[in-house]
């Protein structure tokens, strides 16, 4: 699979997953922070998730207060 054939989400959850914080701030700049917690928070709604729970508290706590 080529990486322009992955979907936003996919990319999200990957970056926020394993990407360092240089991975994580070119992101928002190429999708945009906003979009970037609106799909974050769509996944961590799923029953089933892939973040770890560490990642996602930071991130919920990260969005809450700059998205």
């Amino acid at each position: 699979m080529k990486i322009e054939e992955l979907n936003e989400a996919a990319v999200v959850e990957r970056i926020l997953n394993y990407g360092d914080w240089d991975d994580v701030q070119e992101m928002f700049n190429v999708i945009g922070i906003k979009e970037v917690a609106e799909i974050f928070r769509r996944q961590i709604l799923l029953s089933r998730n892939n973040y770890d729970k560490k990642i996602s508290n930071y991130f919920s706590l990260y969005f809450d207060k700059y998205a």
